[in-house]
């Protein structure tokens, strides 16, 4: 599944024209690539936050509140680890 599609089932949920994600949206690396593309999209398209703003203004609540925490909780990361797959090496703790 290519970037696109990715984003576009992940507005769907957003928007609540679906009510969840597929079963094994997320399984192995791809699933970690498509957490990568759907945290990408959210905080640099949907929230419109610039990458050097993000260690200030995202915390756990803004991720969760955007349907990201099913797909977080799958590899036990906690917010952060979802900003670092999204963002390696990036932003420190």
């Amino acid at each position: 599944m290519n970037k696109e599609q990715v984003i576009e089932i992940y507005q769907d949920v957003l928007d609540k024209r679906r009510k969840r994600f597929p079963n094994y949206f997320f399984v192995g690396s791809e699933g970690k690539k498509y957490m990568r593309y759907m945290t990408r999209y959210l905080l640099e398209k949907h929230l419109t936050i610039p990458i050097d703003e993000i260690p200030s203004q995202v915390g756990e609540n803004t991720l969760w509140s955007h349907r990201l925490r099913p797909p977080a909780m799958l590899y036990g990361w906690n917010y952060y680890e979802v900003i670092d797959n999204a963002y390696p090496g990036k932003f420190k703790p």
